[in-house]
């Protein structure tokens, strides 16, 4: 007879984590986005200059941080329990109107510290989580954008409440139900340039993101390629509640499959359509 005995257990390093500040305004959440994006590049910008002495100080130091690591920690009074394991800050850093989103790009080791807490401290109140410890494995678990918004007239509203309820209680998965928002580009042509809410540089980040990402798909024969361009703009999560009030609505309830291209695609076509008095938010 033989006995075999298996011990396993978990590197952690399929971690993931979302974290999201919501900003009092577009230019507190821009500035906050540059700021961001500053730290994590100086901490890039160690690592080319420093390559000989990472090694003996991720030793040396707590929890293994890099020296602009540990100063910015200090800066802002933040939990940082580990050097940042990706360097993809497009894809990492992301922004829309008052939103600022940090994801992991790739596989990690880390937490949504110290995103949150970065976040936070310039100004946002943050909503994220962290898929191995704050979500048990039978739970499907969606951050949720809620838009409110204002039509021009009892003519727009009309036409974009039937447009609206008329996806949303379609087959989501079908390509013959495309989202109100699908034609993008021609809704960037017509406001992006004087748009409260976006800016070309941000939009054309998210784009190549979900380009690079297809690409990559279509190169490795992923089973998937097939399915990205339908869900470019499309909605992940079907609960979505929809209501009406005269020329005010609340969209709320839904998720992207590609949540901040979406999103921008869909203030885009709310822009497009003289829309006012839009307002988002995400949340648990």
């Amino acid at each position: 007879m033989r006995i075999s005995i298996w011990q396993q257990f978990s590197s952690n390093h399929s971690g993931a984590y979302y974290v999201v500040g919501n900003f009092q305004s577009v230019e507190a959440a821009r500035n906050a986005y540059d700021e961001l994006r500053r730290i994590v590049s100086e901490i890039y910008k160690w690592l080319r200059e420093n390559p000989e002495e990472i090694e003996t100080t991720q030793k040396s130091s707590q929890n293994g941080l890099l020296p602009p690591e540990i100063a910015f920690a200090q800066q802002y009074d933040v939990e940082w329990p580990q050097t940042i394991d990706w360097m993809e800050i497009e894809k990492a850093v992301r922004i829309v109107g008052t939103l600022v989103v940090v994801s992991n790009p790739d596989q990690t080791w880390m937490t949504r510290q110290p995103f949150q807490g970065l976040l936070e401290r310039l100004g946002g109140q943050t909503v994220g989580y962290d898929l191995n410890t704050d979500i048990p494995n039978d739970i499907a678990f969606h951050l949720y954008p809620t838009i409110r918004f204002t039509a021009p007239n009892s003519s727009a509203a009309d036409k974009i409440e039937l447009a609206f309820r008329t996806y949303i209680t379609g087959d989501l998965t079908s390509p013959e139900n495309l989202p109100p928002w699908h034609n993008d580009e021609a809704n960037y042509r017509k406001v992006v340039d004087h748009s409260r809410l976006l800016r070309r540089e941000y939009v054309e980040i998210l784009q190549r993101n979900w380009q690079r990402e297809y690409e990559s798909c279509i190169k490795l024969r992923q089973p998937r390629a097939q399915l990205l361009p339908l869900q470019r703009l499309a909605l992940h999560y079907p609960s979505v509640k929809f209501t009406r009030d005269n020329l005010k609505f609340t969209f709320a309830g839904y998720t992207f499959h590609n949540q901040e291209l979406g999103l921008s695609a869909l203030l885009a076509y709310l822009e497009a359509n003289v829309c006012t008095d839009i307002e988002f938010r995400f949340a648990e």
